[in-house]
């Protein structure tokens, strides 16, 4: 059964995302929690990612959620991303971001490739357990920046050139999550560099066989430490023709529909927000346990006023996810283009904020590798930039908003 139109406007959870919720909850608190703390203190960030938890959510259904009924997915909407990415994140956000990631690019290649593409991608994504995707937009010479009006041709180095019928991409690409572990790319490549901004570039699907294609660094990182980021190299990298997803030049208004209409902050927003929820439910455990001037810390009101005042953040920002995920969702709705990325602005900074609220109340504890504050606290710091840097994010959507002009951004 397909979870589209799942969410109405109440907010009620249907039957079947509850019981792909509870699935979730299950495979947390048996698979992940039990291993979490260890890999994540593996000083070698390779070490970090576990193919057996990525078998086992396989296993469950829960890699190729975005996929078609006939193909074995339940077609998940966004809002059933979104509680699915939420309930991941409790058990550790390197995690929920893989597999947000593969629901994302999964469900474009859905959307945007042709039946060819499809029938050779599909099935080599679904048939193997271990087949995990990656979008590479990031270089080292920008990132978030590709968002605005710029009529800057540095912010995308990397190029694709058509040659003797197929596609040769030279360039890098930096901070890529899943890269390394990932078998299939989507690619984001200038192909027209004298085109206008919005037509220079082009999407690609890249194998990680593909001739030319190498995997860099792996990025040895503060939090996220269950996920792999890294960089990926193209030295005439060899794709054929057929791998060009959509017209050429339509990469970059392909790039930013997968950031609003295919719901990417809006899934960002929504892992982060389950990292954020974790971190105030330890609180409040410790809080009911933790005797402070003779009697429990919940007792104090100074805890229950800021418990209370986190819980306050989380539930607003769940509902201005789902809100805007029913926006996209929604046949009926015209889509806000200006809501995704301040959703995820949203969802970002408050988790940053209830994590460290939650170190606080943990006092000394929070600060101990014991203690599962502090990893909460370092993994919500990667949603300050990740998936769109907040700041830029918000300059985006004030465009949108207020029908500000291009050269505003030179």
């Amino acid at each position: 059964m397909s979870t589209h139109n799942g969410l109405v406007q109440h907010f009620r959870l249907t039957e079947q995302q509850i019981m792909l919720r509870d699935t979730v909850r299950k495979f947390v608190k048996e698979e992940i929690v039990p291993v979490r703390a260890e890999l994540d203190r593996e000083p070698d960030p390779k070490k970090g990612f576990s193919w057996e938890l990525l078998r086992k959510a396989d296993k469950l259904g829960l890699r190729t959620l975005a996929l078609g009924e006939e193909d074995g997915g339940v077609e998940a909407d966004i809002i059933t991303r979104c509680v699915m990415g939420e309930e991941m994140a409790t058990g550790d956000l390197g995690f929920a971001v893989c597999l947000d990631q593969i629901w994302k690019i999964s469900g474009a290649i859905v959307k945007l490739c042709n039946e060819e593409q499809k029938k050779r991608f599909i099935p080599m994504f679904r048939d193997d357990p271990e087949c995990v995707l990656s979008i590479c937009i990031t270089e080292p010479s920008g990132g978030s920046n590709y968002m605005l009006p710029m009529e800057r041709k540095e912010t995308i180095q990397t190029r694709a050139r058509f040659e003797n019928g197929n596609w040769l991409l030279n360039g890098s690409k930096v901070f890529i999550s899943n890269a390394g572990l990932s078998k299939l790319y989507l690619v984001f490549a200038m192909t027209d560099p004298e085109a206008d901004f919005y037509h220079r570039f082009s999407v690609f699907l890249v194998p990680s066989s593909s001739p030319g294609f190498s995997i860099g660094k792996t990025e040895n990182k503060m939090g996220q430490r269950l996920v792999w980021n890294s960089t990926v190299n193209f030295d005439d990298c060899t794709i054929p023709a057929s791998n060009l997803v959509g017209k050429r030049g339509d990469g970059m208004p392909g790039v930013l529909k997968f950031l609003a209409e295919e719901g990417s902050n809006i899934q960002a927003g929504a892992t982060v927000l389950g990292t954020a929820r974790a971190a105030y439910e330890a609180a409040v455990e410790h809080a009911k346990q933790r005797f402070i001037g003779g009697k429990l810390m919940i007792h104090h009101q100074l805890t229950h006023h800021k418990l209370a005042s986190m819980k306050m953040r989380l539930d607003a920002a769940r509902a201005y996810l789902y809100r805007a995920a029913l926006n996209i969702d929604d046949p009926e709705e015209e889509t806000d283009f200006s809501m995704p990325p301040m959703a995820k602005v949203f969802a970002a900074e408050m988790a940053f904020d209830v994590a460290k609220e939650a170190l606080e109340i943990f006092g000394a504890y929070g600060y101990m590798k014991d203690a599962p504050m502090e990893k909460y606290f370092r993994d919500a710091a990667s949603f300050l930039h990740s998936d769109g840097v907040n700041d830029v994010l918000l300059l985006r959507a004030a465009r949108l908003l207020y029908d500000l002009p291009a050269e505003m951004y030179q």
